[in-house]
């Protein structure tokens, strides 16, 4: 399932991208493209701004992940090639950001810039959440709304929109993302990324998380990192505004010649 704005097209012929970049947004483990919905709605006055669900997720056939972060990339690859776009603006999400740093590092699609947020790790250790999930998808345990992660301001209104998105998605196929994100070779990844990077941290997350981004900036050449502010790791659901603002900056300041 593809997600954009503008003119509604056929099946199989992309939409329109003949002004600004293109700008393709990817999920979260467990999430949806229809996450990105504000993000879009902001990006596309100037932009071409895409989003989809993964294989197994939300609107997307089947119950299955793909199952590692090398074949999302190889999926998210075809999908750029059926865009036509000359380019791409990777903007990733917790596992999106891992899936878009890939995506670069492999140099089959030309990359203009990536900018991520969310839960970033260059090695991640997921397997207490992973345990946690394969209880649930057992049926010894009850499947619980994960509310960490945000500000404390955090209004009633982006926690329902979190939760609405959350439910769409089986618990076994975010088991099967989080394998994946476990098994990713983030250190070997970043070390061979090259375009510009921008990694945006809200005020309020926790103080490992931070480090753990800062840590993964370390291991990029060409990188900076922004505070959004009055809000946590959600930036999607806290800061859609200041997300979409700072993209639109931050491909301004790398430059939009084609």
């Amino acid at each position: 399932m593809v997600h954009h704005r503008g003119i509604s097209t056929l099946p199989g012929k992309p939409p329109e991208h003949s002004f600004g970049e293109v700008i393709l947004c990817l999920h979260d483990a467990g999430g949806n493209g229809h996450g990105f919905s504000e993000v879009l709605d902001q990006l596309s006055d100037s932009h071409t701004p895409v989003a989809y669900d993964q294989p197994g997720h939300a609107r997307s056939a089947g119950l299955d992940s793909l199952g590692s972060i090398d074949l999302m990339a190889e999926h998210a690859e075809q999908l750029c090639l059926k865009l036509a776009a000359n380019r791409v603006v990777l903007v990733g999400d917790g596992l999106g950001a891992a899936l878009a740093f890939e995506i670069a590092a492999r140099g089959n699609i030309d990359v203009h810039s990536i900018v991520a947020f969310g839960d970033l790790d260059n090695d991640y250790d997921l397997s207490a959440t992973i345990t946690e999930l394969e209880a649930i998808t057992s049926g010894k345990a009850r499947r619980q709304f994960d509310q960490s992660g945000y500000s404390p301001n955090v209004s009633v209104e982006a926690k329902t929109k979190a939760f609405n998105e959350w439910v769409k998605t089986d618990p076994r196929t975010t088991v099967e993302d989080l394998r994946a994100l476990s098994n990713w070779k983030g250190e070997s990844t970043l070390s061979r990324v090259s375009c510009p990077a921008l990694l945006l941290v809200g005020d309020h997350t926790e103080e490992i998380q931070a480090a753990k981004t800062n840590a993964l900036a370390i291991s990029l050449s060409n990188c900076e990192i922004s505070p959004i502010s009055d809000s946590g790791r959600r930036l999607l659901y806290e800061a859609p505004d200041q997300v979409a603002t700072a993209i639109k900056n931050f491909c301004s300041n790398v430059g939009t010649s084609k």
